[in-house]
């Protein structure tokens, strides 16, 4: 699996890693090539390339990281608090630090009300938090 041409990537790919609580409507990947196939269940966003440090292997597939997983959370607009379950249930488990947090959140705050990436990344990392 040294160059995948397909990558389980958003929902689908926090649902293969144990994260948060967010049920696919599909399975979402990243694929190198236009393809169509022939299941309406499948969403196939092309990136002519995927580079080696978006994905690694979990469960035995080819799965975007969890920074990324975050950061096309963050880019399609999903529920906060859903986004949330997903960073802090990572930071949990040690599969993200609060810098990775950090880059996946840029360019997202005022979209989900925050003035900073800061603010954002703090909101994230307290939901679920014990009080």
């Amino acid at each position: 699996m040294a160059a995948p041409d397909a990558v389980v990537s958003h929902r689908s790919a926090a649902h293969v890693r144990g994260l948060g609580d967010l049920i696919p409507q599909g399975h979402d990947f990243y694929v190198t090539h236009r393809r169509r196939p022939r299941r309406s269940d499948l969403l196939l966003r092309v990136r002519t390339r995927l580079p080696a440090d978006m994905w690694e292997i979990s469960g035995g597939l080819p799965v975007c990281t969890v920074g990324t997983i975050v950061r096309d959370l963050l880019h399609d607009h999903e529920d906060e608090s859903a986004v949330a379950r997903v960073v802090t249930d990572a930071l949990r488990d040690g599969l993200i630090d609060s810098s990775a947090v950090t880059k996946a959140a840029r360019g997202h705050a005022r979209t989900y009300g925050y003035s900073t990436t800061s603010e954002l990344v703090a909101a994230l990392a307290a939901e679920n938090s014990p009080a």
